[in-house]
């Protein structure tokens, strides 16, 4: 038979003396182009899109900086992040505190008088000027303007005194009922500082939201947690019965259980100087860890919550074996995993303190790995790390993280145990302003908002991820819009719109020859144009040609001063 084929062959003039050189060679590409040419132009078979564009691809990155209440950019700063509004325990407070300490950071809203009694057309004017929102007359003659750009209250104090029109300018303040003193021992939560949650909760809180924390038992009774506001009723794994606030049994109580949930979740209470990440969210408490627990009391802990309603999961915990290393989840977990995820639930988990690869859970490729830092934003030495480690959140190292202790007191413990509920109580506060309930997304935000420790040497490290969590910026902005323009007065032309995704990183495969801007846009106010306070970055202009790939076009968006910018989608 194998003859038959090769004499088959030969008769039909296949001579190998025919199918060498170069001679042959030109000849076949002469064929193909004739091909490509006649099929392309003469047969219509190729898209007008396809003859007009080129094959140049264009590829970058995508981080989003959002200015802290002193118009400083935490990704600018020489320093750590994280070791805004720290204090040590033996460090003397301010006798002055910072506006974040005590509750009341700035309004971003001011008071303007106009001469004659001016109407809103006159107010409306003033604010365009300056980069401000008209929001309303608060008094004849006087109306209130707020800052989206979040600059420094004096600052802007000063523009609208010497704006044309304005009798005076004052910070629109907040009110509250006269109280005792602020209590200094908050301070000692030096966590919640270094991720910017006391200037998140200015604009988001997580009413509503429920985590679900599929830990160990939880000390209900501790005077932080004792509020049946706080509990959804949960489950527990051993008994296979309901389980939470009003349904344990006081010997189920442990103190790792009880310190996730307060870092999550804790309830100011008086005198305690102690809060969670996420005020007004709602906690189911799943108890998966007792003597003799196994992975398949997780796995079921983690149905259970999906059942339960809970919307964020947060895993402080290992699966380990020894049949497997320890980065391998077995099917079942990866399915209860997959499961989940693809109901639209966020799983966040701890990396591991192993200082080795991730541990599973967190292994898993569609959870939010969280690793550590210690206090003055280095990664813990414990840590997990690896190529699949999302971000790193406090978790202290030889100083530990203010937790909840069971018996109704407080400590300091140190962990990816404790890095991993910032993260979820950060995702509370994302849900409960309206970020879509999506994991994908939710994931990619963090990974564009999460600020860049100093000693990282680029968009992703195997130590820190994409960076230190920012509960600010997760709250402040979305997902940007990636457009490809030309840049003219006034305008943008629009040529390809995309979209970031997960690590910021974006992808426009068909780029047509020329000289082009690539802007990334988060339209804040959703006027459909850029206009002050929406998040916009360029990068520009960039030269492509034919069978060219443009990588590292990396855009760095951050609050926009300039003028309103209409897009024009070119036609």
């Amino acid at each position: 038979m194998e003859k038959r084929s090769l004499g088959g062959r030969r008769k039909l003039g296949w001579d190998r003396r025919l199918t060498q050189g170069p001679a042959f060679n030109r000849a076949k590409l002469c064929v193909v182009a004739l091909l490509v040419l006649t099929l392309s132009g003469c047969f219509g078979l190729a898209s007008p899109e396809m003859r007009r564009y080129g094959t140049a691809s264009l590829s970058g990155a995508v981080k989003i900086v959002t200015p802290s209440h002193d118009g400083r950019d935490d990704a600018d700063k020489g320093e750590p992040a994280v070791l805004a509004l720290s204090l040590r325990r033996d460090e003397a407070p301010s006798a002055i505190l910072p506006a974040a300490a005590t509750g009341f950071g700035p309004s971003y809203e001011y008071l303007v008088a106009l001469r004659r009694r001016s109407g809103r057309a006159e107010a409306e004017e003033v604010a365009g000027r300056l980069g401000l929102f008209y929001e309303k007359e608060a008094v004849e003659g006087v109306h209130v303007l707020r800052d989206p750009l979040r600059r420094e209250a004096a600052s802007v104090i000063r523009l609208l005194e010497a704006s044309a029109g304005v009798v005076w300018a004052e910070e629109n303040g907040w009110v509250a009922p006269l109280g005792p003193a602020p209590d200094l021992e908050a301070l000692g939560q030096w966590a919640l500082a270094a991720i910017r949650a006391p200037e998140a909760w200015q604009i988001a809180d997580a009413s509503g939201v429920v985590v679900a924390v599929v830990d160990t038992g939880i000390d209900f009774a501790h005077p932080n947690l004792d509020d049946q506001s706080l509990w959804l009723t949960g489950w527990d794994a051993e008994s296979g019965t309901d389980y939470g606030y009003g349904a344990f049994r006081r010997e189920q109580a442990d103190g790792h259980g009880t310190a996730v949930a307060g870092i999550i979740g804790a309830v100011p209470k008086s005198g305690t100087g102690f809060r969670g990440v996420a005020p007004g969210v709602r906690l189911l408490p799943v108890r998966v860890i007792f003597k003799g627990a196994g992975e398949d009391d997780v796995i079921a802990g983690i149905k259970e919550a999906a059942k339960r309603g809970a919307q964020v999961i947060n895993l402080s915990l290992q699966v380990v074996t020894q049949s497997r290393p320890p980065r391998a989840c077995s099917p079942a977990m990866s399915q209860a995993l997959d499961e989940v995820l693809a109901a639209g639930i966020v799983v966040v988990a701890a990396a591991g303190n192993t200082r080795g690869d991730l541990a599973c859970p967190a292994s898993h490729p569609g959870v939010i790995a969280v690793g550590a830092v210690d206090r003055d934003g280095k990664v813990a030495a414990y840590s997990a790390r690896g190529s699949d480690l999302d971000l790193v959140a406090p978790g202290g190292d030889a100083n530990g993280v203010r937790v909840l202790r069971q018996g109704g007191g407080y400590g300091y413990e140190i962990g990816t145990s404790f890095a991993a509920p910032h993260v979820a109580g950060v995702v509370a506060l994302m849900l409960g302003k309206g970020f879509p309930q999506d994991p994908e997304s939710v994931r990619a935000l963090l990974h564009m908002t999460a600020v860049q420790l100093h000693d990282a040497p680029g968009l992703h490290d195997e130590r820190t991820g994409y960076g230190l969590l920012d509960a600010l910026g997760a709250v402040a902005a979305d997902i940007p819009e990636i457009l490809l323009v030309k840049k003219e007065p006034g305008r943008l032309v629009v040529e390809v719109r995309s979209q970031a995704g997960t690590g910021g990183r974006f992808y426009i495969p068909s780029v047509p020859e020329g000289t082009w801007s690539v802007v990334g846009w988060i339209d804040v106010d959703g006027d459909g144009r850029v206009s002050p306070g929406d998040y916009y970055g360029e990068h520009g202009p960039v030269a492509s040609r034919a069978m060219q790939n443009l990588v590292n076009v990396d855009v760095i968006l951050r609050p926009y001063e300039g003028s309103p910018l209409e897009l024009v989608t070119r036609s």
